[in-house]
């Protein structure tokens, strides 16, 4: 269910824990099945633990569910805070997306579609390269 106007490149994994109430949420690996599979958690925290965000979580699955996740173009993804169209975008504390404006705060993707208030889905372009905010990178 990725975002109208582009190709998206995604990947399966298998989610840890439940994401019915984090669909379009940023998510990180956290390991690999025996099969090899990543395991699929909410990627929380401004930096530290934010800093492994993966990509965005298309689906709702419950535990030990199969976790479709965009990794690289087009994706919704829920606003953590007021946001403008062309921002670089963070994860905040709630696993949602937030304007990048702290150094430190690794860049994962950019609005392409701006909110008013914390809740609100967005439109953005997923890109995580491993630039931080605040190099001259």
């Amino acid at each position: 269910m990725a975002a109208q106007g582009g190709q998206s490149i995604s990947f399966s994994g298998i989610s840890s824990g439940s994401f019915a109430a984090a669909q379009w949420c940023l998510v990180k690996s956290t390991a690999v099945t025996s099969n090899g599979d990543p395991i699929i958690a909410l990627s929380i925290g401004s930096s530290g633990s934010a800093a492994a965000t993966i990509g965005v979580i298309q689906n709702d699955p419950t535990d030990g569910q199969a976790a479709e996740v965009v990794r690289f173009g087009p994706s919704k993804v829920v606003a953590g805070a007021s946001i403008s169209a062309g921002d670089p975008l963070a994860t905040s504390t709630a696993g949602t997306a937030i304007t990048a404006n702290t150094t430190g705060q690794l860049i994962w993707g950019k609005a392409t579609s701006g909110a008013t208030a914390a809740g609100q889905v967005i439109e953005a372009f997923v890109h995580p390269r491993g630039i931080w905010a605040g190099s001259t990178a």
